[in-house]
């Protein structure tokens, strides 16, 4: 084998044939990182992209099932009857509307004969023809509830989209009897309430959950009014009309915790009162 012996000339013409491999490996990394990175913001875009239409998705869902979602909504209440001698009981009227059945778990009804107060006059304003308003705190106060599924089962019965019901509550004070004498007749009340001196009012919340939503539960308020005759429109009926502060008619939700967060709530009151247990041990 023989051995090429190359001269100088020679090795001056190799070494720019090197370099030139050298820069276009160079070039060929260069692209190469370029094109990854192009790759990366496209895969990038798209990801954004398909997250956007997901929670587009997601709310054009919500907004569907909220419009087939159900609300109990209050309807009226029946009128007293000051010529019954007996224990007063009203019944408070209810529908259901929208697509959903619903599945009532508590509520609270209270009917009482609440003291009469002056309206407030807002500066400007005329004065009203009535200017007295039940003397009602802005905050309800119904205390626990009295309707629950423990004590009335039936009461969870679902119930179909647009279907009536009514509940029954008793006046607090039992009669309302306006020929009666005695102090436990309620004659007294009844004749105020005829003056305008005392109002009878009726309020109270229902909860409930429907079909779309087990983890919401949702509260309506009601309250009305009942309203004697005006002396300026003696046709009027004696009824009851929608009143009271804003916060006794409302419609609020409640979102309750998951599993696991009840769960976790339980475990850290349990640790917290055996902690206790043990500093007092000591």
């Amino acid at each position: 084998m023989g051995l090429e012996i190359l001269d100088k000339a020679d090795i001056q013409e190799q070494k720019p044939v090197a370099a030139n491999k050298k820069k276009a490996s160079a070039d060929d990394t260069d692209y190469g990182l370029i094109v990854n990175i192009i790759l990366t913001l496209v895969t990038l875009v798209i990801a954004v992209a398909g997250l956007i239409q997901a929670i587009a998705a997601k709310k054009s869902a919500d907004i569907a099932m909220n419009s087939q979602r159900s609300w109990v909504i209050s309807e009226s209440v029946d009128s007293p009857d000051f010529a019954d001698p007996w224990i007063q009981r009203f019944g408070c009227h209810f529908k259901i509307i929208g697509s959903s059945p619903v599945r009532v778990k508590e509520a609270n009804f209270r009917v009482r004969v609440v003291d009469a107060r002056e309206r407030p006059v807002e500066h400007g304003a005329k004065p009203r023809l009535k200017n007295k308003e039940p003397n009602l705190p802005d905050t309800p106060d119904y205390g626990n509830p009295t309707v629950t599924l423990a004590h009335q089962p039936e009461m969870g019965r679902v119930r179909p989209p647009g279907e009536d019901f009514v509940v029954v509550p008793t006046l607090d004070s039992l009669f309302l009897f306006e020929a009666g004498t005695g102090e436990v007749s309620g004659a007294k009340d009844a004749k105020a309430i005829k003056n305008g001196d005392k109002f009878l009012c009726a309020y109270g919340f229902i909860r409930y959950s429907d079909a779309f939503s087990q983890s919401k539960t949702r509260e309506t308020r009601f309250c009305y009014i009942y309203n004697v005759k005006n002396p300026a429109n003696p046709g009027s009926p004696d009824v009851f009309e929608i009143g009271g502060p804003p916060a006794y008619n409302d419609v609020m939700e409640f979102i309750h915790p998951a599993v696991w967060k009840r769960v976790m709530n339980k475990a850290i009151k349990f640790n917290r009162k055996n902690q206790t247990h043990s500093k007092k041990a000591n």
